[in-house]
């Protein structure tokens, strides 16, 4: 397969500058933080109706 250099080295110059761009780490951190609060929520909600824990309880 042959490659264009000259399109790679702008596609990945395009990618450097947009991971360093304030406003791309602003999104990717708001993502990561959304991502790991909806975690949290669905393992609060999971634990909380022991859907995890396949085993009935004995009270």
């Amino acid at each position: 397969m042959k490659y264009n250099k000259e399109l790679v080295n702008t596609y990945g110059q395009g990618k450097l500058e947009n991971l360093l761009s304030p406003k791309q780490i602003l999104e990717d951190s708001f993502s990561l933080f959304l991502i790991g609060a909806v975690r949290e929520i669905l393992i609060v909600i999971f634990s909380h109706f022991d859907i995890l824990n396949a085993e009935p309880h004995q009270s």
